[in-house]
């Protein structure tokens, strides 16, 4: 009865102190779809590019009312004080007020230079929207990968410190071992160095974490203490077959933002080589008018007109200095500098695909390898770990197999993202909206991990500080 007792009470005393040794829980971690929905409320560039769409879009509305009627209203009031001679004799001065009141209308009946106008301004409306939807796409992209680039920089520095810890670990049982005998003092010098050098690595991958973590919440515009990261099982990249290069490149000239871009700017400039040409053409207007005036000259003080008009304004430019020629020969030179930059867009277009898709073909061979290594890895930490209960293995062979792990999870790590930000990119060239919201790296990363910066000091096994001189260990040292 008594071994229960004691059992329950071991297993109750060890669940309190992992329990207390357990981090708190914080603020849920940020996904990348939440950072993006920040990152767009907050990342000035993007900003700015939406209230250059607000303004530019307007445009289409100015070209449009110089279609539409004009109504103008115009009022005046005048005093006047008059003096007039008549044969050489002064006449009695005449102070009088006049005024005059019209509404006049104009309705433009054909104006060939105006309808240009507005068809042009449609193809800027379209230019300034691919515009936008590029800035989306940036936004997502370098989110992701400044998101990516924080759990890369994590994985990375567990895995610098599981080796310092290592090092550490080497440096005591060395430490240790002068004494009893099993080691020197050079042997000592060597861990101390290559601790030492464990330790500089450390705070090189904390300055490194650090800056993606700064860059990240300078554009999400608030502190980020938790991220996701993928776990460490189901490793199986998604998509097994990507497709051809073609069908990518062709979907991509179909529907990139870049190349939409390039070409509204053709149409832009087409437009603008036919309003150009028709800028000289007479124009046709309506006008209807309507003014009440009083006093309007000296012959007719007091007197009161209501005058009613309606007619039509032709108007013919006869000469304007070669003005429409020349704009004719600039327009048709940014139509021609137009369609050099939409070729040069989708041969840019087709090179980013192919860098994107190239890495990508080879995402499941390259997976695979990493795997194997750290399947390895975790077989080594395995059977070190059997082998120091049974005391043919130290701590120290248990350290470095945890460090070796824990370095091979770090590049797999660091390969998945390079090929997640492979496949946003490939996306995001190709115009998918399901990418560009960064839903596919919710699903895909799941594993809560804390930011939080460790507290400093040794964090060596027990095992490594309870050394005791056997021979297995002696051998272990000797070796090493």
């Amino acid at each position: 009865m008594k071994r229960p007792l004691i059992a329950l009470s071991c297993w109750l005393s060890a669940a309190a102190g992992l329990a207390a040794d357990a981090p708190p829980a914080g603020p849920p971690a940020l996904s990348p779809a939440a950072a993006l929905v920040l990152a767009a409320r907050h990342e000035a560039r993007f900003q700015a590019a939406q209230a250059s769409y607000r303004a530019e879009t307007e445009g289409l509305a100015i070209a449009r009312s110089r279609l539409l009627p004009e109504i103008d209203l115009s009022i005046s009031r005048t005093h006047n004080d008059l003096d007039t001679r008549f044969g050489g004799r002064a006449q009695p001065s005449l102070d009088y007020y006049s005024g005059a009141a019209a509404v006049t209308l104009r309705q433009p009946l054909y104006r060939p230079e105006s309808r240009a106008r507005v068809r042009q301004a449609r193809a800027e409306n379209s230019r300034q929207t691919a515009l936008l939807e590029g800035e989306r796409g940036r936004l997502a992209v370098d989110l992701a990968a400044a998101y990516l680039d924080v759990v890369r920089a994590q994985a990375d520095l567990a895995a610098q410190r599981s080796q310092q810890d290592a090092q550490r670990g080497a440096l005591a049982a060395a430490q240790r071992a002068v004494p009893l005998g099993l080691g020197s003092a050079s042997d000592r010098e060597s861990r101390e160095a290559k601790a030492a050098l464990a330790g500089l690595r450390v705070l090189q991958a904390e300055a490194r974490r650090a800056e993606s973590l700064r860059l990240l919440e300078r554009m999400v515009g608030q502190p980020v203490t938790r991220v996701l990261a993928p776990a460490e099982e189901g490793w199986a990249w998604p998509e097994s077959d990507l497709g051809t290069l073609a069908s990518w490149q062709t979907r991509a000239r179909e529907r990139s933002p870049d190349v939409q871009a390039a070409q509204a700017a053709v149409a832009v400039a087409r437009e603008g080589v036919e309003r150009a040409r028709k800028d000289g053409w007479p124009t046709l207007d309506l006008i209807i008018a309507r003014s009440k005036s009083t006093s309007d000259s000296y012959s007719s003080v007091n007197n009161t007109y209501l005058n009613s008009a309606i007619g039509l304004q032709l108007a013919m430019p006869l000469y304007a200095g070669g003005r429409y020629d020349a704009q004719s020969r600039q327009a048709v030179a940014q139509l021609d500098r137009a369609q050099a930059l939409l070729e040069g867009a989708q041969r840019e277009v087709d090179g980013l695909v192919a860098n994107e898709h190239e890495v990508l073909t080879q995402a499941v061979q390259r997976l695979q390898a990493h795997d194997v290594v750290v399947r390895a890895a975790a077989q080594s930490l395995l059977a070190a770990r059997q082998g120091a209960a049974r005391g043919t293995q130290s701590g120290l062979d248990v350290l470095d197999a945890q460090a070796q792990l824990d370095s091979a999870r770090a590049e797999r790590t660091a390969l998945w993202l390079q090929l997640l930000v492979a496949r946003l990119k490939l996306n995001a060239l190709a115009g998918d909206e399901s990418w560009l919201s960064l839903a596919p790296l919710d699903r895909w990363l799941v594993a809560p991990v804390s930011l939080v910066a460790r507290e400093t000091g040794p964090t060596l096994a027990r095992d490594v500080l309870r050394l005791r001189a056997s021979p297995q260990m002696a051998d272990g040292l000797a070796s090493r």
